[in-house]
């Protein structure tokens, strides 16, 4: 089941900020994803927790993703991996 109501063929960005233990502090997005979308994309990043960046598919889109280490948790920058190729 999809968590977001996305049209096929957009190319989409989003940020999550987190705490230490990976709870979601704020989020940013132009789009209208709900909780359980960013939930399960934050997920994802936490699973790996030792790889700054790295790619996962959620909701039949390919996510890349970089982790920085903040002072009070991660910042996570997510980009459509359909969309990466096109920016420059």
């Amino acid at each position: 089941m999809s968590t977001t109501n996305l049209q096929p063929g957009l190319y989409l960005s989003f940020e999550l900020q987190t705490d230490n233990q990976w709870q979601i502090t704020a989020t940013d997005s132009l789009f209208d994803m709900d909780m359980a979308f960013y939930e399960l994309a934050k997920n994802e990043v936490a699973a790996h927790a030792k790889n700054k960046s790295g790619r996962f598919d959620l909701d039949d889109r390919t996510w890349s993703y970089i982790a920085d280490p903040t002072a009070s948790g991660y910042t996570i920058v997510f980009l459509d991996h359909c969309g990466r190729a096109f920016v420059q």
